[in-house]
């Protein structure tokens, strides 16, 4: 019996000492692995050709800054995109600090159809652009901003509303462009601050900030948006 005892007490210990290792190396993965990033994105969907366009936009924005807004300012680098013939900055207005888009013109795309590949093939970009409609340009682009703000802190993906930016202001956008009595606007904001990590796996949590409205026509003036945010969402890839 003392025999079984001490076998028993010695496999425990084993185990315990296991589960000890286990947990400081995958501990030491995930710091190892371990990045926070910020992304900023504005798509927009039209179906007509808006002329003399100025927009005005919510920032991210944490006690009246902006990192996003200050990394705008400084130029757009290897992790922003924009339409070349978007001019983008900062300014202030009656509600805060919001980006300001202009362009002369910006004009629907429409693209082809995907084409279909085969099994292990790289997928293909679509193949006719227009600004039209057509039986061979049948699907409606989404296009917009994108911009990616590393971290050097961990995000607050638990309790982000009063601890990390949210879009602001939050309810209204100014739109100010001529177009055709029918067209219609789509606008979606997206502000996420994603954790990610590999422990023999990729894994992640973020939390998401997002505002969308739909127009119709010309406009000229303040419009209300709305929109959910997200909080402590977990994943796996």
């Amino acid at each position: 019996m003392r025999k079984i005892i001490l076998f028993g007490t010695g496999a425990i210990v084993v185990l315990v000492v296991l589960a000890g290792l286990w947990m400081y190396h995958t501990h030491e993965l995930k710091k190892e692995t371990y990045s926070s990033t910020y992304s900023y994105d504005i798509s927009m969907q039209i179906d007509s050709v808006l002329t003399n366009v100025t927009l005005f936009l919510p920032l991210p924005a944490l006690d009246g800054e902006s990192k996003i807004g200050d990394s705008i300012k400084m130029g757009w680098g290897t992790s922003a995109s924009k339409p070349d013939d978007w001019e983008c900055s900062i300014v202030d207005t009656e509600h805060g600090e919001m980006l300001k888009v202009s362009a002369d013109r910006i004009a629907p795309v429409f693209r082809s159809l995907p084409v279909p590949i085969e099994p292990g093939e790289e997928p293909r970009e679509t193949g006719k652009v227009s600004e039209t409609y057509s039986e061979t340009t049948p699907v409606l682009w989404p296009f917009g901003i994108s911009v990616i703000l590393p971290s050097d802190y961990g995000i607050n993906t638990i309790d982000p509303l009063e601890n990390e930016p949210m879009l602001y202001p939050r309810h209204y956008i100014y739109a100010d462009y001529k177009t055709a009595p029918d067209t219609k606007v789509s606008l979606y904001i997206r502000l996420e601050g994603r954790n990610e990590w590999w422990v023999y796996g990729w894994s992640g949590d973020q939390y998401g900030d997002s505002l969308f409205m739909t127009l119709y026509g010309e406009k000229h003036g303040w419009y209300q948006l709305s929109g959910p945010y997200t909080e402590d969402e977990g994943y796996v890839i």
